[in-house]
C-alpha cells in the first residue's frame, strides 16, 4: 500500500512538471525589440503598458520590429492579435528558427486575405508575401488561412509545436477572425528537425497619412520550462529506486 502512495504520489507530480512552463509577454517589455523603418517613413510604436505594437502614418513606408527570443526548446505554443484598420494595408507575421521561416500575412494590400509561406533562407533583414515590399525576400504563399479580415477586424494567430517519431518539429497553425463569412483556417507545417525558435519578425505598410493602419496585441509565447524535464527525470529514477527497494 505504501508502494502504491508512493508512486501514485510520484506520478501526480511528474505530471504536474510536465505541465509546467514559462509565458512570455514580448510587448509588454521594451528588452529584446529592435523598431526599423525601411525608406525612413514608418514606424511601429510600441507601448509596453498596454502590450501593443501600433502602424500609423505609414506614408507607404514598410516598418519592421524583430524580438530576439532564442529559446533552446522545440516545443512552444504562441498567440497573437492582429487588428486592421480601415485602409489598404500589407502586414507579416514571421517565427524565424533553425532552418527554417514561417511567415503569415497578406499578399496584397486590398482584401486582406491571409496566406501562410515558408522558406529556409534564415538570414533575410525580412520577409513578405507581397513583392511590393523592398527589402528582404519575397516568399510564395504556399496556403489560403483565412479568406479575408476586414477593415477594423481582427484576426488571431496561434501556433503549436510537437515532435514527431522521425524527431521534426511539426508547427499547428490556426487564423480565425472576426470578419464575416468564410474566415478561419488551420494548417500543419513540418519544419525539419530540431526547430528552435530565434525571432519573431512583424512587418507592416500602408496608405498615405493614415492613422489606425495596423494594430498588434496580446503577443504570447509558452514554452516548457527546462527545469521539469530534469525533475521529472529524477522522479521516474526515484520511483524505480523505490519500487526495487520494496521488493527486497
Amino acid at each position: 500500500m505504501k508502494k502504491f502512495i508512493l508512486i501514485t504520489s510520484l506520478l501526480a507530480a511528474g505530471t504536474m512538471l510536465a505541465n509546467a512552463e514559462t509565458t512570455v509577454t514580448p510587448l509588454t517589455s521594451t528588452t529584446g525589440w529592435t523598431h526599423d523603418s525601411l525608406r525612413d517613413r514608418a514606424t511601429w510604436t510600441q507601448d509596453a503598458t498596454a502590450g501593443t505594437l501600433t502602424l500609423d502614418n505609414s506614408n507607404w513606408g514598410q516598418a519592421i520590429s524583430t524580438y530576439d527570443f532564442a529559446t533552446d526548446s522545440s516545443l512552444y505554443s504562441f498567440s497573437v492579435d492582429i487588428t486592421r484598420g480601415n485602409v489598404s494595408a500589407g502586414f507579416m507575421f514571421t517565427l524565424v528558427g533553425t532552418d527554417s521561416v514561417v511567415v503569415v500575412g497578406t499578399k496584397d494590400y486590398t482584401d486582406g486575405t491571409i496566406f501562410y509561406g515558408t522558406s529556409t533562407d534564415t538570414t533575410q533583414a525580412c520577409y513578405s508575401l507581397n513583392t511590393a515590399w523592398d527589402e528582404g525576400t519575397t516568399i510564395t504563399p504556399t496556403s489560403l488561412l483565412a479568406t479575408a479580415l476586414n477593415y477594423n477586424a481582427t484576426a488571431t494567430v496561434t501556433g503549436t509545436t510537437s515532435v514527431n517519431a522521425e524527431g521534426n518539429t511539426i508547427l499547428a497553425l490556426s487564423v480565425t477572425s472576426t470578419s464575416a463569412g468564410e474566415n478561419t483556417g488551420t494548417a500543419t507545417i513540418d519544419l525539419g528537425k530540431d526547430f528552435k525558435l530565434d525571432k519573431i519578425m512583424i512587418c507592416g505598410d500602408g496608405a498615405n497619412d493614415s492613422t489606425g493602419i495596423w494594430k498588434v496585441s496580446n503577443l504570447s509565447v509558452a514554452i516548457p520550462e527546462p527545469s521539469a524535464f530534469g525533475m521529472l527525470a529524477g522522479l521516474g529514477a526515484l520511483a524505480l529506486v523505490a519500487s526495487r527497494r520494496r521488493r527486497r
